[in-house]
């Protein structure tokens, strides 16, 4: 099985989760925005990004118009949004006419969406990511 993870992340919020699931189960993390990710195929893949006013992070979704089947068989979404599975369905909604899967397990939890939030994510989001990583891929 080959999984790794790929995010997007404005604020540094999606980037904790991302790499707290990438070290949780010992997979590479790769950056969309710096086009870190390798040509390869993926049996899966964690995929997270930001939700700005209802839409998806532009790098997330250009990403997303580039898979193909043959380079994922699975999604997995992540996101620090603030709507519990808000993220999976925008997601889907791209991939499912591609024949990706996206898999019903998501991991959600809040992002700083507001100047007043601080500490987000929490040290129990982290370890709730790192939890949630090794369920899925376990």
């Amino acid at each position: 099985m080959k999984a790794a993870v790929c995010y997007s992340s404005s604020s540094g919020n999606t980037k904790a989760i991302a790499k707290a699931i990438g070290s949780a189960v010992s997979i590479p993390v790769y950056d969309i925005r710096k086009n870190e990710r390798k040509d390869d195929s993926y049996d899966f893949l964690f995929i997270g990004g930001p939700i700005h006013i209802g839409n998806l992070d532009r790098h997330l979704r250009a990403f997303l118009e580039t898979l193909t089947v043959d380079v994922v068989k699975e999604i997995i979404v992540f996101s620090t949004a603030q709507k519990d599975d808000f993220a999976r369905r925008l997601i889907d909604e791209i991939v499912s006419k591609k024949n990706i899967k996206v898999s019903s397990e998501a991991f959600f939890c809040q992002g700083k969406f507001s100047p007043f939030k601080k500490n987000i994510p929490a040290e129990v989001d982290i370890k709730a990511a790192e939890a949630f990583a090794k369920r899925v891929l376990g």
